[in-house]
């Protein structure tokens, strides 16, 4: 939900950036609540939220705690494994491939 003094999104927001928004909403926090709780900014949420990749490392503990979640939980990709685009497929892969078939 937006507020009305809310600003819109110029872009869509990538899904890791809609991932920690949507915990830091279950968590029932605030930009500015949970930026408090962790010691940085409101705009450093926000900017969190806007990106495709997790926070650094020196925020990862303090965000899962205030978040309620486990690091793991909080660094998922939100991609299923494998997903991820790397080049051409190994010999290996391969083999495994025509051998699962």
């Amino acid at each position: 939900m937006v507020s009305p003094m809310a600003r819109p999104a110029k872009t869509e927001q990538p899904e890791y950036g809609r991932f920690l928004a949507s915990l830091r909403n279950a968590a029932s926090l605030s930009q500015q609540q949970l930026a408090d709780i962790v010691g940085v900014r409101q705009a450093t949420v926000a900017a969190w939220e806007r990106s495709p990749t997790p926070p650094r490392g020196e925020f990862l503990v303090p965000l899962s705690e205030a978040l309620g979640v486990t690091l793991d939980e909080l660094l998922r990709s939100g991609a299923k494994k494998g997903a991820r685009h790397r080049g051409p497929s190994s010999k290996l892969e391969e083999l495994v491939d025509q051998a699962s078939k």
